[in-house]
């Protein structure tokens, strides 16, 4: 017998099934173009102009912090035969972008206790997640947040660390935006500040990401060690002009346990909130493996990777920090945490500041 997505008895994923049932034909032909190079012909001109300015004005922030930024080969002479570009897209990034990743991996930890999950520091003592993975308060202390569970074959050898939640200090979730946020303690028995992982800044702003650029996902897939996702990764689809507005969807590899994972652009600026895959179906909304072929319940069950997964939902960041802006809170303690995040997320340059504070050569390594 055939298994189909209703199987699942997961609501959050059949409603992510519809909704991307619906854009799957638009998807489609952005990733048609992706592959000849050319994914930003799915974008609006609105959005790609939006893109636009906001690059020049970080651009030229970053020369004003360091005037030797500007191209010392601007005017040097081109020879034909020399090295080019390959294809339609510039792929050329500065080393830094793997050490920002680092730094940005960071504040990235695995949640474990009644579920298994994925979130991510953004701000002082308070974390990220996905409703699903952490569905009330009552629920949170159920939780442990571990940062450094990864894997440490090269240069000093990674401690774990493992936090609290602490829900009665902040606690706001959301089941349509499936998100939840809620404050963490300092790591149990250690003399070492949670600001030291650094933190992530979420942008209300618009103009992030373009269709067809590449997305990045740090997450802890199926419970286990921190794992990056850089390959065969793309933005697919945002529309404003939709009633599922609120939502993204973007390729790449992502398991159980990767839900609540940021997903960034390449500046390591948080894009969406990882919370769904979806399962390539026929017309009869059966599952498909990789061959096209349907498969039956148990097999699915047995061998997952069997399945096709077409697609990742994300929850976009600029509504998350919509509905944040408009919560109202029963305790004025809970209400002065959010004004202060609003304003930490706010200030000149506090994306730097988060990942410079995970620069702290205390925040994770083992010296002996």
């Amino acid at each position: 017998m055939s298994f189909k997505i209703k199987a699942f008895k997961d609501d959050v994923l059949q409603e992510a099934a519809t909704r991307y049932a619906q854009h799957k034909e638009t998807i489609n032909i952005t990733q048609k173009l992706i592959v000849e190079g050319q994914g930003i012909q799915s974008e609006t001109p609105e959005r790609l102009n939006l893109f636009a300015e906001r690059e020049k004005r970080l651009l030229d922030e970053e020369e004003k912090i360091n005037k030797n930024w500007a191209n010392s080969f601007s005017s040097s002479k081109i020879e034909l035969g020399a090295e080019r570009k390959i294809g339609r897209t510039d792929d050329i990034l500065s080393i830094e972008f793997l050490e920002a990743g680092l730094l940005a991996a960071k504040s990235v930890g695995r949640l474990s206790g009644l579920d298994m999950g994925t979130g991510f520091l953004v701000g002082h003592n308070i974390l990220l997640t996905n409703h699903h993975v952490i569905e009330s308060s009552e629920d949170a202390f159920g939780y442990d947040f571990e940062l450094n569970a990864e894997e440490d074959k090269y240069g000093l050898p990674k401690k774990l660390f493992t936090c609290s939640l602490n829900p009665d200090r902040f606690f706001l979730t959301d089941k349509t935006l499936d998100f939840t946020f809620v404050a963490v303690d300092d790591p149990i028995g250690e003399n070492l500040p949670l600001d030291n992982f650094g933190w992530h800044v979420l942008i209300k702003a618009q103009g992030k990401i373009r269709i067809g650029d590449p997305v990045n996902i740090i997450q802890h897939p199926d419970g286990g060690e921190k794992s990056i996702v850089l390959h065969n990764s793309n933005f697919l689809l945002l529309k404003d002009d939709i009633p599922d507005k609120q939502f993204c969807w973007y390729s790449g590899d992502t398991e159980t346990g990767s839900s609540g994972a940021p997903v960034f652009n390449n500046r390591w600026e948080v894009v969406a909130v990882h919370h769904k895959a979806i399962p390539r179906t026929d017309e009869n909304d059966n599952i498909l493996t990789k061959n096209g072929e349907t498969i039956s319940e148990a097999e699915a069950r047995a061998n997952p990777e069997k399945i096709d997964w077409e697609a990742n939902e994300g929850i976009r960041i600029s509504k998350i920090v919509e509905h944040l802006e408009q919560a109202h809170f029963k305790q004025q303690d809970m209400s002065t945490i959010r004004d202060e995040l609003i304003k930490l997320w706010n200030k000149r340059s506090a994306g730097r500041a988060g990942l410079q504070a995970a620069a702290n050569p205390l925040s994770g390594h083992i010296y002996v």
